[in-house]
């Protein structure tokens, strides 16, 4: 399997998964997390798996074949969670997991957009079916004010205003249609920035968010979360940017306040020097864990 699943080992010692548990992975990707979950919680446990990307899941499929009817694979998005466990009749959830952010498959094989270091079309979808607006159609469309609020809001990127200012000047000459477009613009715009990261991740990070709706979605997904686990049921989430893990934690945060979670992450939990060095997707992640309590 060519993803590797990040803080794999924390979130099998947190799920603790035995025969007859089941769990829901709403980000199932390739299938990494939900792999190591089925080969512990069988042979009558079972996970429910989802994704927005047809072709993923296309390849979360084969990679869990063996399993046969102990996973149900649904394209959707989590934003829908309650919607489909209700429709495929899933009781009994104890786990349920997020990974949030792009696999490793968006950035080395979708075509999408998704990497500044290559020269694809400026698409960003997820579930490129879709009829959303696509990064590029932001960038041709939206007004420079607009841009400006994305990049600094979405992006944290202290040349927000900058930015937009050029896009928009460049725009009239010609349309910005793929990734290498893009991050030319950036890299002049950013060009005395002494970040060590690319120039282009924070704008990049911006536009597939809002392509993407990741935070309403998000936002939605997670008091679903909490209503479908059983009691004593565990959440987790891995959150790769700053919006993300805010979010989650200002979340949890109000539902510990509301006695309906107990949260058993005072801190995030990030991934050890050694599976950083292997896995340098992981190198951003941070994990928090919390519990459903009896009520």
């Amino acid at each position: 399997m060519s993803h590797i699943p990040v803080l794999a080992n924390e979130i099998l010692n947190f799920f603790e998964p035995r025969d007859g548990s089941n769990y829901v992975d709403c980000t199932v990707g390739e299938g990494g997390h939900a792999e190591l979950i089925l080969a512990q919680n069988g042979p009558s446990g079972m996970l429910l798996g989802i994704d927005r990307d047809r072709a993923i899941l296309d390849k979360a499929e084969k990679n869990l074949e063996r399993f046969n009817k102990r996973v149900i694979l649904i394209r959707d998005t989590y934003a829908n969670l309650s919607e489909i466990i209700s429709i495929y009749n899933f009781k009994s959830i104890y786990g349920i997991l997020f990974d949030l952010g792009i696999s490793s498959y968006h950035v080395e094989d979708a075509g999408g957009g998704f990497s500044f270091s290559k020269d694809e079309p400026l698409d960003m979808r997820f579930d490129r079916e879709s009829s959303e607006e696509t990064a590029g159609d932001i960038l041709k469309k939206w007004s420079e004010e607009q841009l400006e609020w994305l990049f600094s809001t979405y992006g944290e990127d202290n040349y927000a205003k900058v930015l937009a200012q050029e896009i928009v000047r460049i725009r009239e000459k010609y349309p910005l249609r793929t990734t290498n477009d893009l991050v030319e613009v950036v890299r002049r715009v950013k060009k005395h920035s002494d970040k060590k990261i690319n120039p282009a991740t924070q704008i990049f990070q911006a536009l597939r968010i809002v392509v993407n709706h990741e935070l309403e979605e998000l936002e939605d997904a997670l008091p679903q979360a909490v209503n479908e686990l059983i009691p004593g049921g565990r959440l987790a989430v891995i959150s790769y940017h700053s919006l993300e893990d805010r979010l989650v934690k200002h979340f949890l945060l109000k539902k510990q306040h509301e006695a309906q979670i107990k949260i058993l992450t005072d801190k995030p939990i990030v991934p050890s020097l050694i599976e950083q060095k292997e896995n340098p997707r992981s190198r951003s992640a941070k994990l928090r864990l919390a519990e459903k309590l009896y009520r």
